[in-house]
């Protein structure tokens, strides 16, 4: 095709796959493509081999004839951090951003300087006081990786979003309801349990290991029959009536993640008024219909309108379309969260075929390379100091006295845990996750636990939970990589 400007690409890469997609003003389709990638070039969303996954997306752009774009890519929702909170009312600018990087520091179970994150203002209704706020982070090492590729493909990463904010703009974008409506994306590792209002915004979501590998390993217990072999049947036949075994082990599997449906539901003062199944285990026959059932609510597959204009009408290409949708947008680089967001100063370049990420401390130390000290640096280094030194002592007197005023806003009790409940550690990127002795990243790590693990929940604050490891020994965990067993 050609373009009188550069197109602005979708791009979604999966373990498994790449999928691209570029639309028109009216929302055509003006190129798409998928092609599969070799198992081992990613994992888990992480990249393993670079150079071997820029040649699968140098082959994806020459089928439609792209050499050059910009390009608006999706971060797996396992891989990404989604906090909501809520901050006084008076607080714009830096100040806003300050105590929202305050707040994030004493929940949010990763190194402040190993993420990418941006933020979002919710609108709150008259009777809510104060701003409420998304949070989103995910680790610099998956951003700059993809960056990476991207540049080496010839391509301009333009933005990074999370797959949920994606799978919202393709199935809510042209939609008017009057309650919330629950995204449910089934995956292979986990699931995600989105809320979104009326608007279309993303007001909750929750993580769960209870997902389609966990249903594939059960039906291959039960049966005992190859992993490879139950996943054939989980996909074949599902919840289809004659086959009752089957579908008494993918209902007793279902069941727990049913729970955390409702709790969420609970959680929206039950007014939820529909659901979505996405991913690839929501294509088990009969599954909408038993969520449906269950929950008393509306529930159907979710398919994008653009993906019926497919070859292929199917829910694995919902990801795509909704990041092909935002590229419509009059700015799309500030049209929403983004792990790229300038407000990190943070610059992708490439020199000599090199990918270097510049961040605003770095420009400073090289433009302070350039000038030359005269005789009389000295003397003004002395100055300066006694003025720095002035500077700093009002400005600390001047944040004691707001961080007073901040944390009144922000004193919140921990909450106590009577019944006897069990926590399991998710699935981290990492493999553990560190224990702290108190709950924020401001307290020290003197432990780790790992994925799979469980332990007996003690006590709740905010985002972070009191387990028990031993008798003796009591820490904190976040709960974005733990869940009630």
């Amino acid at each position: 095709m050609i373009f009188n400007k550069e197109p602005i690409l979708g791009i979604d890469i999966s373990d498994f796959s790449i999928k691209i997609l570029g639309l028109g003003e009216r929302e055509e389709i003006e190129f798409f493509n998928r092609i599969v990638i070799e198992e081992g070039i990613v994992k888990d969303g992480f990249i393993i081999k670079k150079e071997e996954l820029v040649k699968v997306l140098k082959n994806a752009l020459s089928r439609i004839e792209i050499e050059k774009g910009k390009v608006i890519l999706s971060i797996p929702e396992s891989k990404s951090f989604i906090h909501f909170f809520r901050v006084p009312d008076n607080l714009t600018g830096e100040e806003l951003i300050n105590v929202i990087e305050s707040k994030v520091k004493k929940t949010i179970p990763l190194d402040p300087f190993k993420i990418c994150w941006d933020y979002q203002l919710i609108p709150s209704s008259e009777k809510e006081d104060g701003k409420f706020v998304l949070f989103v982070a995910t680790l610099k090492e998956i951003v700059d990786d993809y960056s990476e590729v991207l540049i080496k493909a010839g391509l301009e990463p333009l933005v990074f979003e999370m797959e949920s904010l994606a799978l919202g703009r393709a199935l809510l974008g042209n939609l008017k309801q009057e309650k919330k409506v629950l995204i449910i994306d089934i995956g292979a590792r986990t699931t995600n349990i989105n809320v979104f209002d009326r608007k279309g915004i993303l007001r909750d979501s929750t993580i769960t290991p209870i997902a389609g590998n966990r249903f594939t390993k059960a039906i291959s217990e039960k049966l005992e029959i190859s992993e490879v072999k139950a996943e054939e049947i989980k996909r074949d036949f599902g919840l289809s009536e004659g086959k009752e075994k089957l579908k008494k082990i993918l209902e007793k599997e279902l069941n727990p993640l049913l729970e955390k449906v409702k709790r969420s539901i609970s959680y929206c003062n039950n007014e939820v008024e529909k659901v979505y199944l996405v991913g690839g285990s929501a294509m088990m026959p009969k599954i909408a219909d038993y969520f449906s059932l269950n929950l008393g609510i509306d529930v159907e597959i979710g398919i994008s309108p653009i993906a019926r204009r497919l070859k292929k009408k199917s829910l694995i290409f919902n990801v795509v379309i909704g990041l092909a949708l935002r590229s419509l947008e009059k700015n799309p680089e500030k049209a929403g969260i983004n792990f790229l967001s300038k407000k990190r100063n943070r610059k992708i370049i490439q020199e000599e075929g090199k990918v270097k990420i510049i961040t605003k401390k770095e420009k400073k130390v090289s433009g302070a390379k350039k000038k030359v000290f005269t005789a009389l640096a000295g003397l003004f280094l002395v100055i300066a100091f006694l003025f720095l030194f002035w500077v700093v002592y009002n400005s600390f007197l001047i944040e004691v006295k707001n961080n007073e005023d901040i944390e009144e806003f922000f004193i919140e009790e921990i909450t106590p845990v009577d019944k006897k409940e069990e926590i399991i550690i998710l699935e981290t990127g990492t493999g553990w996750l560190d224990v702290r002795s108190g709950p924020g990243l401001e307290y020290e790590v003197f432990s780790r636990v790992y994925v799979g693990e469980s332990y007996p929940l003690l006590a709740e604050f905010e985002n972070w939970y009191k387990i028990g490891i031993t008798d003796e020994t009591e820490g904190w965990v976040s709960s974005r990589y733990a869940n009630l067993k």
